[in-house]
């Protein structure tokens, strides 16, 4: 059977949704892969859920999977049900904050009971999403969880200032600086409890002299020198930006690019009428796309050099400072200017 990307990704997909019994199933009257052709086509990464409380030992155990690297953190949906470990003998599902009120492993009818009592009763909860802590490598264009925690919205700036924390700790501990390379960035999205988290673990300490980075960023005027432990700088999610430009649907982003590119084009206008007010408009339409020029193209122009990439980025940030410091909220909303 030739190996095709579609019959890859279907007998991917089966073996996610329905495991190798599904597969092995289909696979009978279907043409799939079997359990071990895929394992020689695909890179599995096991990955340990985090059932309780968050230890280091758990997140060096999915470090200890992987094969100049940054921190990523993101939420998804979560389907609110409870489901069972194997490995552990215990519920899955709860969410981190209220879960260690109750011994999720089932040594007994009386546990699985005394679950249900507490569900029922509210002092413990399903999760509703999932926070996702993961590795990118600068090498490579793949996403390595090394965290998976079921959360229910209540968790506090402080809960996510001890995961940040804590996978930072995990990282070096495991010695994995050595083997895969040091951390950069820790690198958020739009939720404004990381947002808060994120400052207080990483932009607290100042660059130190002795550091190889600051000879070249000292020089570099009203560059922000603050970082966390080990050098570690905060970054955000460059697409939430985008997301954040056009509501209408988040996730689609070359519609967001689309639509920005549009407005970069209504530049070329050239105004007729000589009407005062008109003219103004126009002149206010191209500060806009100004804006958002320098905001976009280091980000899609692939020629540019990264020289041309930091004057682009330095342009968009001194714009937008100083439209902001001029008209406040008539600009945006001041979520909108903290992500950018």
């Amino acid at each position: 059977m030739a190996l095709s990307q579609n019959t890859l990704d279907l007998s991917l997909l089966i073996l996610c949704l329905g495991g190798r019994n599904l597969l092995y199933a289909l696979s009978q009257c279907l043409p799939l892969l079997s359990l071990r052709t895929l394992h020689q086509h695909t890179l599995f990464v096991r990955i340990v859920p985090t059932v309780g409380c968050i230890t280091q030992n758990i997140i060096q155990q999915n470090i200890g999977s992987l094969h100049g690297m940054s921190f990523l953190v993101n939420k998804t949906a979560l389907e609110e049900a409870a489901i069972f470990l194997s490995q552990s003998n215990s519920i899955g599902g709860l969410c981190l904050i209220h879960s260690p009120l109750v011994d999720v492993a089932l040594n007994n009818y009386h546990s699985a009971f005394n679950i249900s009592h507490m569900l029922m009763a509210g002092r413990v909860h399903f999760g509703k999403e999932v926070s996702v802590m993961g590795v990118h490598l600068f090498s490579e264009d793949v996403f390595y969880p090394i965290l998976v925690t079921p959360m229910c919205k209540s968790e506090s700036s402080e809960d996510m200032e001890f995961i940040f924390k804590t996978t930072v700790a995990a990282w070096h501990a495991s010695k994995a600086e050595k083997e895969i390379g040091s951390a950069w960035s820790y690198v958020t999205d739009g939720d404004t409890t990381h947002h808060k988290a994120g400052h207080h673990t990483f932009i607290q300490i100042s660059l130190l002299f002795t550091s190889p980075l600051y000879g070249t960023l000292s020089n570099l005027s009203g560059l922000n020198l603050l970082t966390g432990e080990y050098e570690i700088m905060l970054d955000f999610d460059c697409k939430h930006a985008l997301k954040l430009l056009y509501p209408d649907n988040p996730q689609d982003i070359p519609h967001a690019i689309k639509l920005i590119n549009v407005i970069i084009s209504l530049a070329d206008i050239d105004p007729m009428d000589q009407c005062v007010d008109i003219i103004a408009d126009v002149d206010a339409i191209k500060i806009l796309v100004g804006i958002l020029h320098s905001l976009l193209q280091p980000f899609i122009d692939i020629i540019l050099s990264l020289t041309e990439q930091v004057i682009s980025l330095s342009c968009f940030t001194h714009l937008l400072y100083t439209c902001y410091q001029d008209q406040q909220c008539l600009l945006m909303p001041n979520q909108l200017y903290y992500d950018l």
